[in-house]
């Protein structure tokens, strides 16, 4: 288990891997039908012209190649910002292929959102549903003024559905006001109407996802959290240390607050807990992407930290000892008298042997509370 994976401020129940992956597969088998219907237009299966379809696989080609690397390379497939990318690239693709091929790639248009089912993320969806729509009111009308969208096929093919619409025959002067006027109302108007409807039901579907998610993390941060100070609890430390298989160094702080049973005894509980308030605040003010703070009793607690030196979580300790001081002073003129004494210890070297380092650090913090004392 790694660092990350334990995060309560940052908790992922289903990481973006799957889903880019499931992109990423998409993708590359649309392409494959792509050469598949490319192969067949080159024996005359298909009427298409062939030099456009040339032109437009190989573009094809370049846009989809970026959305199936990212997803597919490891390094990148659980990047955050991959499914924008990814959902804006589907969406380039389908735009393009739509202008090209008109309706041969009708269904295209609805691609993007499609592949927004699964993420789970309202933005996503919304680059989906722009997308989407874009390509249905503007892939026609510039098929149309390249060429493509001018042809005898299309016209007839309206002719045939409403009955209502003549086919001109392509070496006749055309009337472009007809021409655009019969693409928005047979075809840009219904179809947009049918994706906006289509986008507003993933708008719904993805908010409501987002709100199990959101119970779902609320539920793991009950379960892992300390919630008198934030941290991770003990229980989470256990299930931390019983999975460990990464190997890499880490530094080890091991804390104790002092005369917290004579606080509680002669001030009361309340004070107690400002005491482990404070003190949890001072490990929490030094943690980063790097570290995780853990309170594993009622006043001791823990920072695992990954680093490459011992000198590193020295400055880490130097840090936590800092932000103590600044918020006791914060505190002084509020709660008289009381100030937030912490005894600590570390050690560093390699997570495998992480239990061995607490001890290490404990008893080094025993140490010096003993010649505190003294």
């Amino acid at each position: 288990m790694k660092l990350k994976d334990l995060k309560v401020s940052n908790i992922t129940i289903e990481t973006d891997r799957k889903p880019n992956l499931i992109t990423a597969i998409s993708i590359s088998t649309l392409i494959l039908v792509d050469l598949m219907v490319l192969l067949f237009n080159e024996l005359d299966v298909f009427k298409i012209d062939k030099v456009t379809m040339r032109i437009c696989m190989i573009v094809a080609l370049i846009i989809a190649a970026a959305p199936i690397i990212l997803c597919f390379y490891k390094k990148t497939s659980d990047k955050p910002w991959v499914k924008f990318l990814s959902i804006s690239l589907v969406s380039a693709l389908s735009f393009f292929e739509y202008t090209i091929l008109n309706l041969h790639a009708t269904m295209l248009v609805v691609l993007p959102l499609i592949l927004s089912t699964q993420y789970k993320n309202k933005t996503v969806t919304l680059i989906a549903t722009i997308g989407s729509i874009s390509a249905s009111l503007f892939a026609p009308l510039i098929g149309y003024g390249v060429g493509f969208w001018g042809q005898d096929n299309f016209f007839s093919y309206l002719a045939a559905i409403f009955q209502n619409v003549t086919s001109t025959p392509s070496e006749a002067p055309r009337d472009a006001g007809k021409d655009l006027i019969e693409i928005f109302m047979f075809l840009e108007l219904p179809m947009t109407l049918i994706i906006g409807t289509f986008s507003l039901i993933m708008f719904f579907v993805a908010k409501n996802n987002i709100i199990g998610l959101q119970s779902q993390q609320n539920y793991l941060r009950l379960s892992r959290e300390d919630k008198l100070t934030g941290l991770l609890n003990q229980s989470c430390y256990q299930e931390y240390i019983s999975q460990i298989e990464d190997d890499f160094n880490v530094g080890i702080i091991f804390f104790d607050i002092n005369k917290m049973k004579e606080t509680n005894d002669t001030k009361g509980h309340i004070y107690g807990d400002l005491l482990i308030s404070r003190s949890a605040k001072s490990i929490l003010d030094v943690l980063d992407d790097k570290s995780l703070g853990f309170r594993i009793g009622g006043d001791e607690f823990l920072l695992i930290a990954v680093v490459d030196s011992i000198d590193e979580i020295i400055k880490i300790q130097e840090k936590r000892k800092n932000s103590l001081h600044s918020i006791n002073l914060e505190n002084k003129e509020k709660f008289i008298g009381l100030e937030c004494d912490v005894a600590s210890g570390y050690s560093f070297g390699n997570i495998k042997n992480i239990q061995a380092l607490v001890r290490e650090a404990d008893e080094f913090m025993y140490k010096t509370k003993q010649n505190i004392s003294r």
